[in-house]
């Protein structure tokens, strides 16, 4: 299977206003050619059964620009998701942020994918995630709402991610998503019927299931765990702010979800590298 990246580059800069900068076509250019020492066309190849489109192992000057280009496209991409979703699904408002603040938001975590990951596929699957989940977490932060349009992604791209790292196992993770929805959509209906409420929405449900799919089986109990601490920091911190107004009823919990998911995901690769550093 080949991915020409010629076909890449002309479908890119054909549609350069989607893109922030004149020169952001030399930029592409420079990346994807740099690109193609790795893997010829991004050539799909199967080691020891896990698979990968080759490991990047070019220079420092490639992997910056390799960088550059995902940092930008992050940043565009979750801009034009923060203005069409909430109006074409929820009928509610756009939800306008500059370019500059989602750069700068990307910038660090761009930064750590690509310094922690040697593989393209891994590095590509991480920028996903991280577009996913910066979307969710804004949007369910302004609006209450957690589009199935990308949790639902977000959850079959955990599987594919388990199936292409080296400690992943597909089957884990199948389990990761049956038993954290079974289980938190069971304590939400008990939940509701006793205090004779809604506790949960079911995107809050659907995202922990796809959070499940990328963190796996074994560190489900620390994902739920972490989730429900912010959460209910989130909800003191929102109390204290509007008790004098005591219209506080309930808040959104998908901003908990996608950090503590963030967290674990990211935790283990870090863990060694600031040991690495720190001694």
């Amino acid at each position: 299977m080949l991915f020409s990246v010629e076909r890449i580059y002309h479908k890119i800069t054909n549609n350069l206003s989607l893109l922030p900068f004149h020169y952001t076509d030399g930029i592409i250019s420079s990346t994807l050619s740099a690109l193609t020492l790795c893997r010829g066309n991004f050539c799909l190849e199967n080691i020891n059964g896990k698979c990968f489109f080759g490991l990047f192992e070019n220079s420092c000057y490639d992997r910056l620009l390799l960088m550059i280009i995902l940092i930008f496209l992050s940043a565009k991409n979750t801009q034009w998701w923060l203005q069409y979703i909430p109006v074409k699904y929820f009928h509610k408002e756009r939800i306008n942020i500059k370019t500059i603040w989602l750069v700068l938001l990307y910038l660090p975590l761009i930064f750590i994918n690509t310094l922690l990951n040697n593989e393209l596929i891994i590095i590509a699957l991480f920028t996903f995630f991280l577009n996913i989940m910066v979307c969710l977490f804004i949007i369910d932060l302004k609006t209450g709402y957690l589009p199935d349009i990308l949790v639902y992604p977000l959850l079959w791209a955990g599987l594919v991610y388990q199936s292409c790292i080296t400690q992943g196992n597909v089957v884990s993770a199948v389990y990761a998503v049956v038993i954290s929805y079974l289980s938190i959509m069971l304590i939400t209906m008990i939940m509701e019927k006793i205090r004779q409420r809604p506790q949960m929405g079911r995107g809050d449900l659907k995202l922990i299931a796809a959070g499940a799919a990328w963190i796996g089986l074994m560190d489900l109990p620390y994902f739920l765990a972490l989730a429900a601490v912010l959460g209910t920091i989130h909800y003191c911190i929102a109390y204290h702010i509007k008790k004098h107004n005591n219209v506080l009823h309930a808040i959104p919990f998908g901003p908990a979800i996608t950090l503590s998911a963030s967290y674990w995901l990211f935790a283990p690769s870090l863990n060694p590298f600031i040991i690495k550093i720190m001694g």
